[in-house]
C-alpha cells in the first residue's frame, strides 16, 4: 500500500516528536545555564555582550528569549527552539538528499535523521550546535536549487541564511566549504553566496563597532575564550595528536563517550562511502565530499597555527553539522529492501539507535534528578542557598520569579531562617570539573535533614556499556 505524502509526513514528523518526547532531556545545568540566564536578561533588557563564547551568539539568546516571551520561562521552552530546529532539519534532510538521491532514499534518510541519537538529545537539549546544522542544511539546499537556475538571488540567499546561521553559532563558515564540496565543477557566480554570508557579518561588525567601538568584539572576544578554554587540552604536541586520534576513532569505537550518542550510523556510513568508491558512483561523491570536509573542519580547525593547537573540544554535538550527508550514506546502502543484508543493518541501526538513545537521557536526567526532587519540597517562599548548578535548576524550574530569594555558595547569606540543599551529584561534578568545594560549615552535622532523597544514578557515561555506581544523596536543612 503507498501511503500519500500527508500521511507520510505525519507519521514520520509526529513519530520523530512523540520520540523526542518521549526521551525529553530539558536543563542540564551545564552551557544551558548562560544561555537560559542571557535570554532572560535580553527579555529584562539588561543583556550586554562580554568577552565569551555565550553572549554574542545573539540569534540563539533571542529565540530561547521567544520562547520565554510567549510561554514563560521553563525547562520545555528553554529547548522549544531546538525541537523545533531539529523537525525542521528532518523535512530539510529529505529535500537535500532528493538531490542526490531517488524519493525512497530521501525517505529513508529523513528516517534516519529521525532516530539518530545525536540528533534526538540535543533535540530537548539547549546548545546551539543543532540550530546551525539547520542553517547550513537550508544553506546547501538554497545554494544548490540557485545553482541549477543561475539565479544570483537564490546564491546570496543561501550565504544569508548561512550567515543568520554565524548568529547562532560563529563556525557557520564551514557552511561555505560545505557549498564548495556539493558544487562539483565551481563557478564564478558560486561566490555570490560568499557575498551574502559576508554581508550578515558585515552588519553585525557594524553594531558591535557602534556598541563597543570595536567591530570585530565578537571574534577577539570568541578566540580569545576559546583559546583559554582548550589551552589545557594542549601540554605538548603528543596530547594534541592524541585529541584529534580519539575524535577520528569515536565514530567506531565503542568504549569512547561519542560512540554512544552516533550510534552505529557513521561506522555503517564509512562502509556506505567505500562501496560507492569500489562502484565508482559519481553522484554520491559531492554527499562524501560534503561529509568528510566538514568532519575534518570540525576536527583540524585551528585556534593557534604557532603551536599547532585545534579548536576541537570534542563534544560529539560538534558533528551535527555533518549529520545529513552520513544519513544520506547510510540511506543510500539501505536502497535494496529485499535483500537480507539491507534488512539486517536496517534492524541493527534501529535497535543500536533506540538503545542508545534510552541510556543517554537515563545518564542526563540522573544529572538534574536531585534538583527536581528537591525543588518539589522547597517552601513557597523565603532564601534558599545551594550549589551555583543546583540554584540556577532552580531558578529555571521557578520561571525566574521573584517568589524566593536563590542564593549560591559563594553570596553573603542573609542572617536569619534559610533553607540549605546539599546536591551531592553537582558536589562530585563541581568538584571533579572545575575544583569547587562548598564552604567550610555549609552542611549542618549538628541537624537532622528536613528531607533526604537517595539517587540511584549511573556513572558518568563513558561507554555504552558501564554498570550503575553508587547511589548518591540530595538533602535539605530547614535553618533557623
Amino acid at each position: 500500500m503507498r501511503f500519500s505524502p500527508a500521511v507520510r509526513w505525519s507519521a514520520l514528523l509526529g513519530g520523530a516528536l512523540a520520540w523526542r518526547l518521549l526521551l525529553f532531556i530539558g536543563a542540564q545545568g551545564s552551557d544551558d545555564s548562560v544561555y537560559s540566564d542571557m535570554a532572560h536578561a535580553v527579555l529584562t533588557r539588561s543583556h550586554h555582550a562580554a568577552a565569551d563564547v555565550f553572549s554574542t551568539r545573539v540569534g540563539y539568546l533571542g529565540a530561547i528569549a521567544a520562547s520565554y516571551a510567549i510561554f514563560g520561562a521553563g525547562t520545555f521552552t528553554l529547548v522549544l527552539p531546538n525541537l523545533v530546529f531539529s523537525l525542521a532539519g528532518i523535512a530539510l534532510a529529505w529535500r537535500l538528499a532528493r538531490e542526490f538521491t531517488d524519493e525512497a532514499g530521501a525517505w529513508r534518510t529523513a528516517a534516519l535523521l529521525a532516530i539518530f541519537p545525536l540528533d534526538v538529545f540535543f533535540a530537548t537539549e539547549a546548545h546551539t550546535d543543532l540550530p546551525l546544522a539547520v542553517f547550513l542544511s537550508g544553506a546547501v539546499l538554497l545554494f544548490l536549487t540557485a545553482r541549477k537556475s543561475d539565479r544570483i538571488p537564490g546564491l546570496i540567499a543561501a550565504g544569508v541564511v548561512l550567515g543568520i546561521g554565524h548568529l547562532f553559532k560563529e563556525s557557520a563558515f564551514f557552511g561555505l566549504a560545505a557549498m564548495l564540496a556539493v558544487a562539483g565543477k565551481p563557478k564564478l557566480r558560486d561566490a555570490w553566496a560568499t557575498a551574502g554570508f559576508a554581508a550578515v557579518i558585515a552588519g553585525e561588525a557594524l553594531v558591535y563597532g557602534i556598541l563597543t567601538g570595536d567591530p570585530l568584539f565578537r571574534f577577539t572576544s570568541i578566540r580569545v575564550a576559546q583559546s583559554q578554554d582548550v589551552a589545557g587540552l594542549h601540554p605538548s604536541a603528543a596530547a594534541t595528536a592524541g585529541l584529534i586520534v580519539s575524535a577520528l576513532v569515536q565514530f567506531v569505537n565503542p568504549a569512547s563517550v561519542g560512540f554512544a550518542f552516533f550510534g552505529l550510523l557513521p561506522a555503517v556510513a564509512l562502509v556506505s562511502a567505500g562501496l560507492a568508491l569500489r562502484r565508482k558512483e559519481e553522484r554520491l561523491r559531492p554527499v562524501m565530499l560534503w561529509a568528510a570536509v566538514l568532519v575534518l573542519l570540525l576536527i583540524l580547525w585551528p585556534i593557534r597555527l604557532i603551536p599547532y593547537q585545534p579548536a576541537l573540544r570534542n563534544h560529539p554535538r560538534i558533528f551535527l553539522l555533518a549529520e545529513v550527508p552520513i544519513a544520506i550514506l547510510v540511506a543510500d546502502l539501505l536502497r535494496d529492501r529485499r535483500t537480507v543484508r539491507t534488512v539486517a543493518i536496517a534492524g541493527v541501526l534501529l535497535v543500536s539507535s533506540i538503545g542508545a538513545s534510552l541510556i543517554l537521557r537515563a545518564d542526563a536526567r540522573r544529572l538534574t534528578e536531585g534538583a527536581r526532587l528537591a525543588y518539589d519540597q522547597l517552601p513557597a517562599s523565603g532564601t534558599v542557598v545551594s550549589d551555583p548548578r543546583t540554584m540556577y535548576l532552580f531558578r529555571l524550574y521557578d520561571g525566574y520569579r521573584d517568589t524566593r530569594q536563590w542564593l549560591t555558595w559563594f553570596q553573603t547569606v542573609p542572617a536569619g531562617p534559610h533553607v540549605r540543599v546539599v546536591n551531592e551529584t553537582w558536589i562530585a561534578q563541581l568538584r571533579g570539573m572545575h575544583g569547587l568545594m562548598p564552604p567550610a560549615g555549609f552542611e549542618r552535622p549538628d541537624q537532622a535533614p528536613s528531607a533526604t532523597f537517595q539517587i540511584r544514578r549511573r556513572g558518568r557515561l563513558r561507554t555504552m556499556f558501564r554498570e550503575e555506581s553508587p547511589p548518591e544523596e540530595v538533602r535539605i536543612y530547614a535553618l533557623p
